[in-house]
Order: structure tokens, then C-alpha cells, then sequence
């Protein structure tokens, strides 16, 4: 349906029947159509296994759909004979159902794509099943250099990160936030820059000494240090700017193997009265209690306290370390899988305002935004 004339058309339906109207994917009226499929999300190892536990008899055709500027593949139609197992070797890149070759999505390399999705189409005699799975390969130990801001993790950062500068603007405005302010994990510079276009002097860290190029490139000299805050000194271009007004944690804190030690080390760098604009992960969403392992939260492999930070533990964490919460909230469905069941709570959290408010109020939102004052 067109844009301009999907939205006046729910409306209007909306305003005839006294129900809000909606437009969902076409998958969620098939429910005779939808192919049962168990497949993880996250590849812990090197081979993905998939279950189809439909009991039909038919033809299956498997297509490789990679994102990123790798090239896609399609099987060619296999006998299908009951629940089968189909396997994807990513050394070789080798697909087999129930052990019978179907070939190979990279031509026998390795499959380099980190994200890639699976759309299987089952032909029997009485109808046609569809199912798309999405999945990912974890990654540890690498470095957090320009491939990590741009593919490896985040798709496109400067683009992404973009909402989140702006929020924080937002935050620092509406509760009267004053210099000098500290971002850690400032990244490329972004926040540091909004904060200073704000009227707020503002200063950064960051451990990824690509990024904190890149800041120094966009802020100027002697504003972003580089440095691991966990294991290094506060530099002394950070510390001399002590005590700070402002703290700003944004999308960094669940970076931490201990996030609260070291948000008590950066208390001792603020001042009495100092404002803590905090934006991390919750451990205790909707969306970790339903898929476990593989929760969105894992797919960083940078995320080593992800497990540590939940809506309880930053309630508990800041008021034992001195600060008061003036504000905070749980929010959004967070997830990136190409399956359509999975997608349905991203559906839900867009489309019905008590779906939204069931997350907040249940502290079940993926996210979380607090504002805090240094008692």
C-alpha cells in the first residue's frame, strides 16, 4: 500500500469501527501457511542446525539471504519427507538436509557474513508453507576499530547514534545540565559535539583509539582522551577538568565487566549536585526472559557486563553509591532477527500503546534511560 494513502485509510477505518486499525505483515493471518521451524538465532558454533517439524511430505527450497554485499544462494528443490534436519557448516559453507549434500552458499569458503537469514519454502501437495529465520555469528577479541562501527556491529554508527545525541541533549536541557560535562564512551565524538553546539563544555573517553580519532577530529584537541576506564588511569587531560557537573553514560554502561565499580570510581570525579544521564541495556526485559541466549543483548561482544545491568540493579547500584533517581524508565523491543515470529513484539510495542505501557510499567523494555542527582 502506498504511504500516502496507508495512514487516512486507518483512520478512517479506525474511526468507523471505534478500534484502532493496524496494518501487519501477511504472515500474521497465515496460520496454516507459517512453516514450524527451530532454529537459534545466535550460531554458537560452527554449525547451524535447523528443525522443520512439519509433518508433510512435499518439496523444500532453501535460500541463503546474507546481508551486507555477499552473495545470496537457492537450492534447488529437495525431497522432503517429515520433520527433517537441515545443517549449514560455516567453515565450508556445506548445507545438508537430514545428512544428503544440497551444496554450498559460498562455493566451499567460509561464510563471512556476520548476519544472514534463511527463507524456506515448502511445497505439498495440499498447500505451501513459507518461514524465514535470522541469524547471527558471535564474534570475540576484536578490535574496535572502524569495521566494528561500520559492519561488525553497528551497521552504520554515526547514523544509528544520532537518536541517542539527541536524547541526551534533551535529558541535559530539561534537567538543567552544566559544565563541565564527562561522556564516557564517547565513541566518535558525536554527544560530545551536541553537548558543546548546547552550550556545555564537555569532555570524553573512550578505550577505541579509532574512535577517539575520529572525536578529536570532530571536537578539536585536548577534549577526548583515550583510555580503558576499568584498567587505566583517568587520563590527565580528563582528570584536571574534575570535579564535573555532568556525567553522561550513554549506551556504555553494560560495555563494563563491573559497571558499578566503575561508576563508583566516576563519582569521585563529580561534583556534589552532579547530574548522571545514564542510557544502557536491561538484563530483566520481555525479550531476555523469552529468548535467553539468544537475547539481543549478546550479539555485541564488547557487552561484558550485559548480564549485570537490569532495572533493578541500576535502582539498587546508584542509591548505594550516593545518587538519586529523578527519573527513569524501561522502553523499546530490541531485537534484529529476520524471523517474523520474533518480529511480532517489535509489531505489538509500534502498534498498541498498552503493549508500550505493560513494558514500562513491568520494567520489561530493553532499554533504559535514568536521570540522577549526586546526593
Amino acid at each position: 500500500m502506498k504511504r500516502h494513502l496507508k495512514q487516512p485509510l486507518l483512520s478512517a477505518v479506525s474511526g468507523l469501527t471505534g478500534r484502532t486499525a493496524v496494518l501487519l505483515p501477511a504472515q500474521a493471518s497465515g496460520r496454516d501457511a507459517i512453516l514450524a521451524v527451530r532454529a537459534p538465532y545466535r550460531v554458537d558454533s560452527g554449525v547451524l542446525t535447523v528443525r522443520f517439524d512439519c509433518e508433510s511430505a512435499g518439496r523444500l527450497v532453501a535460500k541463503f539471504e546474507p546481508r551486507g554485499s555477499a552473495a545470496g544462494w537457492t537450492s534447488d528443490a529437495a525431497a522432503y519427507a517429515g520433520p527433517s534436519t537441515m545443517t549449514l557448516d560455516l567453515a565450508s559453507g556445506r548445507v545438508e538436509l537430514d545428512g544428503r549434500a544440497l551444496g554450498s552458499v559460498s562455493g566451499g569458503a567460509a561464510v563471512e557474513c556476520r548476519r544472514f537469514s534463511w527463507l524456506f519454502t515448502l511445497e505439498t501437495s495440499t498447500r505451501t508453507f513459507e518461514r524465514r529465520t535470522g541469524h547471527y555469528v558471535p564474534r570475540a577479541g576484536l578490535p574496535v576499530d572502524s569495521a566494528y562501527y561500520n559492519g561488525e556491529d553497528y551497521r552504520d554508527y554515526e547514523a544509528e547514534s544520532g537518536a541517542v545525541h539527541a536524547e541526551v541533549i534533551t535529558l541535559a536541557r530539561a534537567h538543567h545540565a552544566r559544565g563541565p560535562a564527562l561522556e564516557i564512551g564517547c565513541a566518535t565524538g558525536g554527544t560530545v559535539a551536541a553537548l558543546l553546539d548546547a552550550g556545555i563544555d564537555a569532555y570524553g573517553m573512550d578505550f577505541s583509539a579509532w574512535a577517539v580519532e575520529q572525536a578529536t577530529a570532530r571536537v578539536g584537541a585536548g577534549r577526548v582522551a583515550h583510555g580503558d576506564v576499568e584498567s587505566d588511569v583517568i587520563p590527565d587531560t580528563i582528570a584536571r577538568r574534575a570535579p564535573f557537573h555532568t556525567l553522561v553514560l550513554a549506551s556504555v554502561f553494560e560495555h563494563f565487566r563491573h559497571p558499578f565499580a566503575v561508576l563508583e570510581q566516576l563519582t569521585r570525579l563529580t561534583a556534589p549536585g552532579a547530574l548522571l544521564i545514564l542510557m544502557t541495556s536491561n538484563a530483566d526485559s520481555l525479550t531476555h526472559r523469552i529468548f535467553g541466549a539468544d537475547w539481543e543483548g549478546y550479539f555485541d561482544w564488547t557487552h561484558h557486563g550485559v548480564d549485570a545491568v537490569s532495572a533493578a540493579t541500576v535502582r539498587e547500584g546508584l542509591r548505594r553509591l550516593g545518587w538519586r533517581i529523578e527519573q527513569m524508565t524501561t522502553h523499546h523491543v530490541w531485537d534484529g532477527s529476520d524471523d517474523p515470529t520474533r518480529a511480532t513484539l517489535r509489531d505489538w510495542f509500534s502498534a498498541d500503546a498498552r503493549f508500550e505501557r505493560l513494558l514500562v510499567e513491568r520494567d520489561l523494555g530493553d532499554f533504559i534511560t535514568c536521570v540522577a542527582v549526586r546526593d
